[in-house]
């Protein structure tokens, strides 16, 4: 990921300024795919793509607490937001960074990791709704199963 072993990045959420650690990419157990925004765009759709090792899929991530984190993508500075109604298939979408539980997701585990769940946070809780890659190219949100398509290395 163009030559950079680590990065600290400082977000600023409207409060104190927080570190993030990368680049990682996160990419699916099922797919094999990575994950990248589909532009640079905000509002952008976050897509799997065959891992090239490219920009857009060059990732920080910053730790909320525990086990609970923000995921920043460097070429775009945007933020990883469930963005839709917390249902089965709402939108995983690129936002401005900013204090709000939709771009807090629990992986269950300290990054970085080799298989976890991306679950959201969205109203501030565990919600069971997990990124789902196996809806086609778009990820979209589905009930956490935790199967092979919402397995993610963040490496």
């Amino acid at each position: 990921m163009s030559g950079v072993a680590t990065l600290a990045l400082i977000v600023s959420t409207g409060g104190a300024a927080h570190a993030a650690t990368g680049p990682v990419r996160i990419w699916n157990h099922w797919t094999r795919l990575c994950l990248q925004p589909a532009s640079l765009e905000e509002l952008a759709a976050v897509v799997q793509k065959p891992c090239d090792g490219g920009d857009l899929q060059a990732w920080a991530y910053q730790k909320v607490t525990g086990t609970r984190y923000k995921f920043i993508n460097l070429a775009d500075n945007l933020c990883l937001n469930e963005f839709d109604p917390l249902d089965f298939n709402a939108r995983v979408l690129m936002v401005q960074c900013v204090r709000v539980s939709n771009e807090e997701w629990q992986t269950h585990a300290s990054l970085p990791h080799e298989a976890v769940p991306l679950e959201s946070r969205s109203g501030n809780t565990d919600t069971r709704y997990c990124i789902d890659a196996n809806l086609g190219e778009a990820v979209l949100m589905y009930g956490c199963l935790f199967s092979p398509s919402q397995s993610w290395a963040i490496l």
